[in-house]
């Protein structure tokens, strides 16, 4: 039941209000009787003292003042002299009750008998008398003071007042208060059911939206209105709703540029160990060879063939400064010392001159070319040279017996610059291979023979130079006119 934070609400205001009531009831009960005779007591006194001090007047003043006195205080009001006797009375008559004469006889001979009594009486405002009839227990209040009439303070105003009145209307105060305890209790614990409904409706609004948000259920929330502190809280968890979505998507990104990054450190990885075996390969073999050509020329094996001995020395080692200058170069493009020297020069002109070193290298080779003249670039003319020679060499290794180069360059400014194109037939490369063609020491030759003369270098040291230069290039299979398969490798100079 009290799990429910309606319940205890309402649970909580009813024991309050409740307590609230039963205390104003067990005051009633104790101390209201004593408090009203207390205010009553006090009412009297100010009223007969008040009473006394307007002098002088008329018999008939007086009386229609003592009318007024009792009618005001729900007492009775006499005038005595000194001596005992009664001047004046309300125009009531003389109806007096017997307790009220019994209180004045009883009064009077507290003067008479007690001195101390009669200074009090005259030499002060006035004194006042408690009395308790002794047959039915009825308690009396009297007050007295000096008032004149013919001459100063030759006159007594005695007010006798009875406390039945008092006691009677507390007695009936009491009783409504159980009445008013109870219909109070009904009430409040209805008043507390609604009030405690009205406050947590809000609250469980608000918790349902917490629940969302600890499910990371960010959706669109309509913000409460209110101008209190659970409107203050709704608009705050609007807000840690729409920051939390938003660290979320941040979150994710970076999560997935995390992804990213340890992908492609585990591929550099992988590419590191490729690397060390690859150049293992590839030195191992010419080092093999020098050595074994090295030793039989030493040990006397050959005598006639030396020097076809020492012209495979002369190649490996040739082949070694190749490969080991290659490596030099991919290492450079990819450190970040690598910069370029950006001018502006004849493209044409420098495929031209890198063709032509290239020509009778394969006598059983095709070379044609369609270069359009005067097709001027803003690049380094020094790493374009490395990459147009890489490019011509791997088309001219990798092409089939008595195939055909083609190498063209067109110009349109218009539409996207200058594009060269450079396709060798017949050769092919599987759509897995095209995948792998930019990387170091990647070969088309799965057995890796070094009939080809070539390091695996070249494409990765193309595609880092032209990388920093930001050209798009690319490499595809292709049919060409007379229905041969062939490779095209494509630069745009945009």
């Amino acid at each position: 039941m009290f799990r429910s934070i309606t319940n205890k609400l309402a649970f909580l205001t009813t024991v309050m209000v409740s307590s609230l009531l039963l205390l104003s009831m067990l005051f009633m009960t104790l101390y209201f009787e004593t408090y009203y005779e207390n205010v009553k007591r006090k009412a009297l006194w100010e009223n007969l003292v008040e009473f006394s001090e307007v002098t002088p007047r008329s018999p008939e003043s007086f009386i229609g003042d003592i009318t007024d006195y009792e009618a005001k205080n729900s007492a009775r009001l006499f005038i005595y002299t000194r001596s005992g006797d009664l001047m004046y009375m309300s125009s009531k008559g003389g109806n007096v009750d017997e307790n009220s004469i019994y209180i004045l006889r009883s009064f009077f001979n507290d003067i008479a008998l007690n001195e101390a009594v009669k200074d009090e009486l005259y030499g002060t405002s006035g004194i006042s008398r408690e009395y308790v009839e002794e047959t039915r227990g009825i308690k009396y209040f009297l007050s007295a003071v000096p008032v004149s009439v013919l001459a100063i303070d030759d006159s007594i105003a005695i007010s006798i007042s009875s406390m039945i009145p008092i006691r009677e209307s507390a007695e009936t105060i009491k009783q409504f208060f159980i009445y008013l305890f109870i219909g109070g209790l009904i009430v409040t614990a209805m008043i507390s059911v609604v009030v405690s409904k009205m406050v947590t409706k809000p609250l469980r609004k608000l918790a349902k939206d917490a629940s969302k948000l600890a499910s990371l259920s960010f959706v669109e929330r309509d913000t409460s209105k209110r101008s209190d502190e659970i409107g203050d809280l709704d608009r705050c968890l609007t807000s840690l709703s729409s920051n939390l979505q938003l660290a979320l998507e941040d979150l994710k990104s970076k999560n997935l540029l995390l992804e990213e990054d340890l992908n492609r450190k585990d591929m550099l990885e992988d590419q590191r160990k490729n690397f060390i075996r690859d150049i293992s390969h590839e030195l191992k073999t010419p080092l093999a060879l020098i050595q074994g050509y090295a030793e039989g020329i030493l040990d006397g094996v050959v005598i006639d063939d030396s020097k076809e001995y020492l012209g495979i020395i002369l190649d490996e080692s040739r082949n070694m400064e190749a490969l080991i200058r290659d490596m030099l170069e991919l290492s450079y493009t990819e450190s970040e010392a690598f910069s370029l020297n950006i001018m502006r020069f004849d493209l044409s002109k420098l495929i031209t001159e890198t063709e032509s070193a290239f020509k009778g290298i394969r006598q059983d080779l095709t070379i044609e070319s369609w270069i359009y003249p005067e097709v001027e670039i803003e690049a380094d003319k020094e790493k374009m040279t490395i990459v147009l020679r890489n490019i011509l060499k791997n088309a001219l290794t990798y092409t089939g017996t008595n195939g055909k180069v083609a190498i063209s360059l067109t110009d349109d400014e218009s539409v996207m610059g200058p594009i060269l194109k450079v396709t060798n037939s017949p050769a092919f490369i599987s759509e897995e291979d095209l995948q792998n063609i930019w990387v170091q020491f990647f070969k088309k030759d799965k057995s890796r023979q070094r009939v080809k003369g070539s390091s695996g270098l070249g494409l990765s040291i193309v595609r880092n130079i032209l990388d920093k230069h930001g050209f798009e290039y690319g490499i595809r299979n292709v049919t060409t006119l007379d229905g041969t398969k062939g490779i095209e490798f494509t630069v745009k100079f945009l």
